[in-house]
């Protein structure tokens, strides 16, 4: 979105629901021809909870978050709530080449500069997929986070197993099999370790249905 863009959006959530007084935070990406990014904004009657902002470490505009600090002390400390807005490019997309390339490109430096294992979760695995990058990425913050008692929500549109070629072939490369149903798994198995979620449904479905159940919780998450 352009600057004008922006701020036209920006007025016209102030106007039907944030107020003057809301706070937000844009994450955009640097590049004037790579305009993509994440939002996060908070309504006027909580902007004072606002403590602080979380960013993409790698400023690709993956993620923005917001952290809100209540009043209500327990275990001797105020309770703190992340709410972070992801999104997560879809295969085939500009956005998704862009920071394949950009990883393809990290990775090759590393190497020709001897340091191919920097970085790495396991000292070996190189990481050339945006998705992967973003799990790593997110996680980090994920764990960091709790480790400091801060209780955590994201929200967004991961696009876990779309493809962009379905908008071409109506839907027929979104099944989950093949490739799609190895990406799905890749996303489970992080929603599992990260966030304590597992799918709700069977496996075998073969249509997307990205349904999940937290654990240890009543409440169903989409």
């Amino acid at each position: 979105m352009t600057n004008a863009q922006e701020s036209m959006m920006i007025e016209s959530m102030k106007n039907i629901w944030g107020g003057e007084g809301m706070v937000y935070r844009y994450g955009d990406v640097d590049k004037e021809n790579e305009r993509h990014g994440t939002m996060v904004a908070v309504h006027e009657q909580w902007a004072p909870l606002v403590h602080g902002w979380l960013d993409d470490v790698r400023k690709w505009g993956r993620y923005t978050g917001v952290q809100l600090v209540g009043n209500k002390i327990r275990k001797g400390e105020a309770e703190t709530l992340d709410i972070i807005s992801c999104y997560s490019p879809a295969v085939g997309s500009v956005q998704y080449d862009l920071q394949e390339a950009k990883l393809i490109k990290n990775e090759t430096l590393k190497e020709l500069s001897g340091h191919a294992e920097d970085n790495n979760t396991d000292g070996t695995e190189k990481i050339t997929c945006p998705w992967q990058a973003l799990r790593e990425d997110l996680g980090d913050v994920i764990k960091k986070e709790e480790s400091e008692h801060v209780t955590i929500i994201t929200i967004g549109d991961m696009n876990f197993t779309w493809n962009e070629a379905s908008r071409r072939a109506n839907g027929k490369e979104n099944k989950l099999e093949g490739t799609a149903k190895v990406r799905s798994k890749d996303w489970k198995l992080w929603a599992k370790v990260n966030m304590k979620m597992v799918n709700v449904l069977s496996d075998l479905m073969e249509e997307v249905v990205p349904t999940f159940y937290r654990v240890n919780s009543q409440d169903v998450k989409t």
